[in-house]
């Protein structure tokens, strides 16, 4: 069912089965019915259906998330594969809420374009990232994907077709970016796009310690000597940790010359640097056949962190220690993004600080049925999050502690910040029902249905 679209209303037990977990396969409930969206039309009424029916709803595009976020139990599944069109006009580009970024850069490079911020996997929909917020390896200058989107077209939660943007009913266009479906569906967006580079000049660095890795990771934020910085920390074999950086250089015609005088005043491994020039696009979609793999079987339970950067060394090295890298070794990951505070504009994903932050991932692969290993990490995720906490860390919401205990009320309103009022506000003016995005239990109060308050 992955690779497929849900063609209209159905309630075959496959078909509930597929939207019945995510990508986390941590988290499970049924749907009563699974609906294949093909229109504004078919949104509307099910939004509709639900409210009449008092029951929730949730938006999949790719089913992503690593928590539920994307079920309904004993509710409605929307399928959003089949609103995958995409058009550009000049600057832009229109995409549906279904769309795959892979699809979504296709067809702005025909036009030598491309979108400011990519996902590092891009088969991630246009809806799901813009829901969460995106994150990608030029955030460290460009900001979130939710930052350059210029119009949304929406269905709120009681069942009104709009459009909103910056200009136009800047209140909704606030709570659908970033907003974890709380207060509409998203149909479509209209993205900005810059001018597309020709090449990618990877650098690839080891380090001896996570001082120094994170030291130039920082610095080279600050300077700008690159266009893209992955942080990455390497479980080894000896139950130690190895330290990486990924940079890179676009090049518009060409390769650039200068990256070794880049490099200067840089604490990496005498002699470790590796180097190499793709394209800009199949440095883009490196991932792909990675991710097919993984989404087949095993669980993720991931957790992901959005840390002060002054403080962001003392959280990762409190969970490094903590981490038994053999937990990590079946095709896991743990990165650090960079995100620009200056650049980011959305007010549902407020920075921690309110100034640049680093996204610190921990991506464990768990095989199926290995609830020992499972039930291990949580617990460690359980005191990385207390410590996160302490030092002003928030979430990014696709992953633990999003639907668990450890993730209580007052860390939700935390969460949100000064746009907690906001976002209250808006959820009963949008979704006065409480029916959408259930899974994430975020406590608003006052909402009328069991499937919203939390």
């Amino acid at each position: 069912m992955e690779e497929t679209f849900v063609r209209s209303l159905e309630t075959d037990e496959s078909t509930l089965a597929w939207g019945a977990t995510d990508f986390g396969r941590i988290r499970h409930a049924f749907p009563s019915v699974v609906l294949g969206a093909r229109s504004p039309a078919d949104v509307v009424s099910a939004l509709r259906s639900a409210r009449r029916r008092g029951v929730a709803i949730a938006a999949r595009g790719r089913g992503h998330s690593t928590r539920g976020q994307s079920l309904a139990p004993d509710g409605i599944v929307l399928d959003m594969q089949g609103l995958a069109e995409v058009q550009v006009s000049g600057q832009m580009v229109r995409a549906g809420a279904g769309a795959r970024w892979d699809a979504v850069l296709a067809e702005s490079l025909r036009h030598g374009l491309a979108p400011p911020v990519l996902t590092d996997y891009l088969g991630l929909s246009v809806g799901g990232t813009l829901s969460m917020g995106g994150v990608g390896g030029q955030s460290f200058r460009q900001g979130l994907q939710t930052d350059h989107v210029d119009e949304l077209t929406v269905v709120t939660g009681s069942g009104e077709l709009a459009t909103c943007s910056r200009r136009e009913r800047a209140d909704l266009f606030d709570a659908c970016r970033a907003g974890i479906g709380q207060c509409a569906i998203i149909l479509s967006a209209r993205l900005r796009l810059v001018e597309a580079p020709s090449t990618a000049s990877v650098v690839r660095l080891r380090y001896e310690n996570l001082s120094s890795l994170l030291s130039d990771q920082r610095a080279l934020h600050r300077e700008q000597r690159f266009d893209y910085a992955l942080g990455s920390l390497l479980p080894r074999v000896d139950r130690d940790w190895g330290y990486a950086l990924e940079l890179v250089r676009y090049g518009f015609g060409r390769a650039p010359a200068d990256l070794a005088e880049r490099l200067q005043s840089l604490r990496f491994i005498p002699g470790s640097a590796e180097f190499e020039t793709v394209t800009y696009a199949e440095h883009a979609g490196r991932l792909a056949s990675m991710e097919q793999g993984l989404r087949q079987t095993a669980m993720h339970p991931w957790m992901d962190l959005l840390l002060p950067a002054a403080r962001a060394e003392e959280l990762v090295a409190f969970a490094l220690a903590l981490l038994d890298p053999a937990l990590l070794a079946n095709g896991g990951h743990v990165m650090i993004y960079g995100i620009s505070g200056s650049q980011s504009s959305t007010p549902l994903l407020e920075l921690p600080g309110g100034e640049d932050a680093l996204l610190f991932d921990i991506l464990p692969t768990v095989f199926p049925g290995d609830t020992h290993s499972l039930h291990a990490l949580e617990l460690t995720f359980a005191r990385i999050w207390q410590r996160a906490r302490e030092l002003g860390g928030r979430v990014y919401p696709i992953g633990f502690p999003v639907s668990t205990p450890f993730m209580t009320a007052a860390d939700w309103e935390h969460q949100f910040g000064r746009a907690w009022p906001r976002f209250v506000a808006a959820k009963r003016a949008f979704d006065p029902d409480g029916l959408l995005t259930p899974v994430p239990r975020i406590p608003f109060t006052g909402l009328s249905a069991r499937a919203g308050g939390g």
